[in-house]
């Protein structure tokens, strides 16, 4: 159910394209497989920069060069992926019901 639930919110949001709140949110998918999560957070007082694989915790760093680097990293595995919030409402369609038919596999 939590998956579901979570399914049918990630869908509403790259409708909209804006978290309840209105801050814009972006959604890619992409046929590369990665098993790492990579997180950037950049701001006028923080910079922030995070990578976790397989462990219980990430790798976090607050230095700037590290935080631009992984900031590069994403975006361009950005180009390489599929932007479905806000447009490509044929591959948007395609994903969301393949991980609805996985999920009645499961």
């Amino acid at each position: 159910d939590e998956l579901t639930q979570f399914l049918a919110e990630l869908e509403r949001l790259t409708r909209v394209g804006t978290y309840d709140t209105g801050n814009r949110v972006e959604v890619y998918i992409s046929n590369l497989n990665f098993e790492t999560t990579y997180s950037y957070l950049l701001s006028s007082n923080i910079t922030l920069s995070m990578i976790s694989t397989f462990t219980l915790s990430a790798v976090t760093s607050v230095e700037p060069d590290a935080c631009e680097n992984l900031r590069m990293w994403i975006q361009s595995l950005k180009r390489t992926s599929t932007l479905i919030s806000e447009c490509s409402e044929i591959d948007k369609r395609t994903f969301f019901k393949k991980q609805r038919d996985f999920l009645d596999r499961i």
